[in-house]
C-alpha cells in the first residue's frame, strides 16, 4: 500500500516497515530481510528466481498481472530453535526436500494498479479533464470519512462536477466532452451495452465502453438512488473517449445521438457533499455545504453539479486490476505470489 501510494520512505528496501510485517509472520518474532526487489523504482528489478516453487522464491508472477506494478520481499527466520511446534518446520520439509531445519525461508510478493470491473452506485460518468482540474493532475485529494477531530471535513478541495458543462472554461478545448445532447448520463438497465443488473448501477465490461443516456433528465429515474449518495463515499468512472464505433484509437470524438459510447479510462473516488442537477435532486446539501468557491464554479458551468471532493483509497483484493492508465486515486493491491 505504501508503494502504491508513492510513499518512498515507506518503500524501499531499507525500510523498517518491511521488517516489522516480516517479524509478526516468523515463529520466533525475529527475521531478517535478505531480498527486496521490485518492478519499478525505487527497487531493483527483480532477477527470475531459479527455483520457484520453492520457499525462498516467489512463485511465477500471474499473467493477469503482467501491466502492474509489484514487490517482492525474501525473508528467513532467524532462529532455528523457536516454537519448535509450528507448522513452518513441517510445511519447509514438504516444499523443498533439501530443508534442513535451520530456518524457515519464505518469499511474498504483492502488485498494485489502478481499479477496474467496478460498478458504479449512480449512471453519471465524468471527463477526464474535469478530474484533473479537481485533482490538480492528481496531486490534490480531500479527506475521507469517517470524519474527526484528527481526520476533518476538507471542504477547501470541494470542486463542483458538472453534468455538460458548455462553458467550462478550464476544459473548453479538450476532446472528450459529453456528445450533443449528451449530459453525462449512463445507459443503465438490462437493454443496455453492457446490460446492468440493476437499474441503477452501471456494469463496465472488459473493454471499458458504455452507453450513453442522452437528454438532461437521462437520470431522472434514479432520483432516490442519487439523492441517497449524499455524504457518502461513491465511485465515478472517468472517461477519455465518445465513440460511434467504440474506437479509441484514433478517438475522434465527434460521435452523437443514442448510438453512442463513452470509453471508461478510469475510475475516482469521491465524497459528495451535495447534489444540484435538476428536477427532485435540486438544493440537496450537507449543512455548510456548498462552498461560495464551489457554487459560483458550478454557476458558471451551467448550474447542473455534484458537489464534493475527491479522496485516495485503495480497494480490497478482490477488485480487479486494470482500470486505465492511471489509478485517479483509487487503487487496488493484491498478493500476487
Amino acid at each position: 500500500m505504501a508503494c502504491a501510494r508513492g510513499d518512498l520512505t515507506k518503500c524501499s528496501a531499507s525500510s523498517g516497515d518491511l521488517t516489522s510485517l516480516a517479524n509478526l509472520n516468523s515463529p520466533d518474532g525475529v527475521t531478517d530481510i535478505d531480498y527486496v526487489c521490485g518492478s519499478t523504482s525505487p527497487f531493483t528489478v527483480c532477477a527470475s528466481p531459479p527455483s520457484p516453487l520453492r520457499l525462498v522464491d516467489c512463485t511465477t508472477l500471474p499473467t493477469s498481472l503482467a501491466g502492474a506494478s509489484w514487490v517482492e520481499v525474501r525473508t528467513k527466520t532467524r532462529s532455528n530453535t523457536a516454537h519448535p511446534s509450528v507448522v513452518g518446520k513441517l510445511f519447509g520439509r514438504t516444499s523443498d526436500p533439501s530443508y534442513t531445519g535451520t530456518g524457515v525461508k519464505a518469499c511474498a510478493r504483492a502488485a498494485w494498479g489502478p481499479s477496474g470491473g467496478l460498478t458504479t452506485m449512480i449512471p453519471v460518468i465524468f471527463s477526464m479533464c474535469e478530474w484533473r482540474v479537481g485533482t490538480v493532475n492528481g496531486t490534490t485529494y480531500g479527506n475521507k470519512p469517517p470524519f474527526t477531530v484528527a481526520n476533518p471535513m476538507t471542504p477547501a478541495r470541494e470542486v463542483a462536477m458538472a453534468l455538460n458543462a458548455p462553458n467550462d472554461a478550464a476544459c473548453a478545448l479538450w476532446a472528450g466532452h459529453d456528445l450533443p445532447g449528451g449530459f453525462g448520463w449512463l445507459c443503465h438497465g438490462s437493454g443496455c451495452t453492457p446490460p446492468s443488473t440493476s437499474s441503477c448501477l452501471i456494469t463496465v465490461g472488459g473493454n471499458g465502453w458504455v452507453d450513453v443516456t442522452t437528454g438532461v433528465g437521462g437520470g431522472n429515474d434514479c432520483t432516490s438512488e442519487i439523492n441517497a449518495t449524499l455524504g457518502k463515499k461513491i465511485y465515478l468512472p472517468i472517461f477519455d473517449c465518445i465513440s460511434n464505433n467504440k474506437q479509441l484509437v484514433p478517438c475522434d470524438n465527434t460521435a452523437n445521438g443514442t448510438n453512442t459510447f463513452y470509453h471508461v479510462e478510469g475510475y475516482a473516488a469521491f465524497f459528495v457533499t451535495g447534489i444540484d442537477i435538476g428536477g427532485s435532486m435540486n438544493n440537496n446539501f450537507l449543512p455548510g455545504y456548498p462552498t461560495a468557491a464551489a457554487k459560483t464554479t458550478c454557476s458558471a458551468k451551467g448550474g447542473k453539479c455534484i458537489y464534493g471532493w475527491f479522496i485516495q483509497e485503495f480497494l480490497p483484493a478482490s477488485a480487479v486490476i486494470g482500470g486505465g492508465s492511471l489509478d485517479r486515486g483509487l487503487m487496488t493491491v493484491q498478493a500476487a505470489g
